[in-house]
């Protein structure tokens, strides 16, 4: 293999052109609803070639080691295997004047096309080389197939004959050729192929569909043998339809071979009688179909591939190293360092100050000294002595900045009486030192005001901080108490039987409406099943009767012996005092009820103070749902 770079395979391979020989098309794999909607057999195609590469890698090693090949001499190419009109061809190709109107005198064109014919091999080689596929046919080494619209062929690949044989015949002979006829289509620099032999009988394929090759530049090759018919056509190029399509017919020749561009649609007419094998070469020119691959059409989208794969040669996206915005780090870069210029210029110029009011006070202060000494003559002999003063007093002024203020105001005030007792020379002496005392105590004052103010600020903001804590305990403290009242809300058990019969013998009062609300809260799953498991009796108040009534309102039929229901028609039939419900006067109703045992029902109307009753018709089911609305069980 060729270069140093990996080749790759365009993702199209499982998507685009895939032949259907049902309807003799090549189609485009979107998804399975299509798939399925349109073609049946597409999806098996698809999951074929995605086993493709790693079952062609399992036939190549289990071929190398078992198959021994008959003529082992056709592995490796030789000059004796070339037609001697094809060397002197590649001859004038190599020779440094060699054009492409020179060439075509030793070729034979047909038409516009630029479809060109060539004498390959000899017929001898042919023969032996037909011979070694034959036996390669015969043996029991499993075989894959050379593409989707060929069942019966060799994938030369597998027999190991890409190093000795076809790189060499590509490299050596063929690209002179392709340099001259297709420049265009990288014909200098084809560094990939795919070779394959088909093979064409009566009993087997017999034609070949239009299409088009996954390469830049095909030669087809005839080897033989003796059959009729099976002519090849070719349409026009497939990136330049026409509407009307003018198809040409080339006859096929043994030994000799036909040169034409990838992307020119053709075919294969069926074979009238015999038996043809014929050789393929797909060229490729991974400068080209790294722009575009030829088979969708558009950028391709790499993946891994062993040996040639489509001869693609461009990084996957996942090797594409991170690229980094190289004017975006000059920018940062450069704003940095102006940010560190600035903050030394504004270093510079704040100590520059500090300087200045230094040299300004240490002026003011020799001005002082200077007048405060008494004679003219001597300031040159006492500077010295007047210079270790002043530090002295320094360092003492530094020392009582650390006193309190009362301190500092009693010191002042003794100062200034002891100046007034002194005479006139020593007044006028004492007067500069007591400006730059005052001078230093206001400083002294303005820096502790200072500092008063930043610890001020520290507790403002100390206590800031406290209350946001508070805040936030509280709010946490106020969160746990409600998920406490809810789960505790949650932990109340539904109602017991008990309370289940309280209920239908009285009016539900305002402590009872909140106990149901709160039973109407979510319940875990062995609550809900033990409560509609209770079975209670429940009275209508508006008819008199009494109901089973499981769970939540379920109504159920009591089912009684034969003597019992004797004994439920002797007690309606002889008749029995009638409770009423409340007072006539109470009543906005004609009706009034009557509740006896609980097994009979009847009703009492009121007409003219006269209190009748009429026994009611025995229930039925379908007042169920009613029932169950006027007892509140349903709202």
């Amino acid at each position: 293999m060729s270069g140093a770079r990996p080749f790759r395979a365009c993702g199209c391979f499982l998507t685009d052109n895939i032949f259907v020989p049902r309807y003799r098309l090549h189609v485009r794999y979107r998804d399975r609803r299509q798939l399925r909607r349109e073609h049946g057999r597409i999806e098996a195609e698809v999951q074929r070639r995605k086993q493709l590469v790693h079952q062609s890698v399992e036939r190549r090693a289990i071929i190398s080691k078992c198959y021994k090949p008959k003529h082992p001499e056709v592995y490796t190419l030789q000059d004796s295997f070339l037609a001697p009109d094809f060397l002197e061809i590649v001859r004038y190709c190599t020779s440094p004047g060699a054009h492409l109107q020179g060439l075509l005198g030793y070729l034979e064109s047909f038409s516009d096309k630029r479809i060109y014919r060539l004498p390959v091999f000899t017929e001898e080689f042919c023969q032996t080389f037909v011979d070694e596929l034959e036996n390669f046919e015969r043996s029991d080494m499993p075989k894959g197939r050379p593409n989707t619209m060929n069942n019966y062929g060799v994938l030369l690949s597998e027999l190991g004959m890409d190093e000795g044989f076809l790189t060499p015949l590509r490299e050596q002979f063929l690209r002179p050729i392709t340099a001259l006829l297709y420049p265009e289509l990288g014909g200098s620099c084809l560094d990939s192929h795919r070779a394959f032999v088909v093979k064409y009988s009566l009993h087997e394929d017999l034609d070949l569909s239009s299409h088009y090759d996954n390469a830049e530049v095909t030669l087809n090759v005839s080897l033989g043998k003796d059959f009729t018919e099976g002519n090849l056509y070719f349409g026009d190029f497939y990136q330049d339809p026409s509407p009307v399509p003018k198809y040409l017919e080339v006859e096929h020749v043994g030994a000799q071979g036909l040169l034409h561009r990838g992307g020119q649609i053709h075919g294969a007419l069926p074979i009238g009688s015999g038996e043809r094998w014929n050789l393929i070469l797909w060229m490729r020119s991974s400068l080209i179909r790294n722009q575009l691959c030829p088979m969708c059409n558009s950028k391709p989208q790499l993946v891994e591939a062993e040996g040639f794969g489509d001869g693609f040669t461009g990084t996957l996206e996942e090797d594409v190293p991170e690229t980094v915005d190289v004017c975006a780090l000059w920018l940062t870069m450069a704003h940095s360092q102006s940010r560190k210029r600035s903050r030394s210029r504004s270093k510079s110029g704040s100590r520059s100050r500090q300087e200045r009011k230094e040299k300004k006070r240490r002026k003011s202060s020799k001005d002082s000294q200077q007048g405060s000494s008494s004679p003219p003559r001597k300031r040159n002999s006492g500077s010295h002595g007047h210079k270790s003063s002043s530090a002295a007093a320094r360092e003492e002024k530094k020392k009582k900045e650390g006193k309190d203020k009362k301190k500092r105001k009693a010191s002042t005030s003794s100062s200034g009486t002891a100046s007034s007792s002194t005479s006139s020379s020593s007044s006028s002496s004492s007067s500069p030192s007591s400006d730059d005392s005052s001078d230093n105590d206001s400083k002294a004052k303005k820096s502790q005001h200072g500092k008063k103010k930043r610890v001020k600020q520290k507790d403002k903001k100390k206590k800031k901080k406290k209350k946001k804590k508070l805040k936030k305990k509280l709010k946490k403290k106020a969160k746990e108490k409600a998920k406490e009242e809810k789960a505790k809300g949650e932990e109340v058990p539904g109602p017991s039987l008990e309370q289940w019969q309280k209920e239908s013998v009285e009016d539900p009062g305002p402590d009872e409406q909140k106990s149901r609300i709160q039973a109407m809260k979510p319940m875990t799953k062995e609550e809900w099943d033990a409560r509609q498991s209770v079975i209670r009796r429940v009275v209508d108040p508006e008819t008199g009767r009494t109901r089973l009534i499981k769970g939540d309102g379920e109504v159920l039929e009591e089912i009684v012996s034969k003597e019992r229901h004797k004994e439920i028609n002797k007690v309606v039939g002889t008749g029995h005092q009638h409770e009423l419900l409340g007072t006539a006067k109470e009543l906005l109703h004609p009706e009034v009820v009557c509740v006896h045992h609980g097994w009979c029902w009847w009703s009492c109307i009121l007409r003219q103070s006269v209190i009748t009753c009429v026994p009611l018709q025995q229930a039925t089911r379908g007042d169920g749902l009613a029932f169950q609305v006027r007892t509140g069980m349903l709202q």
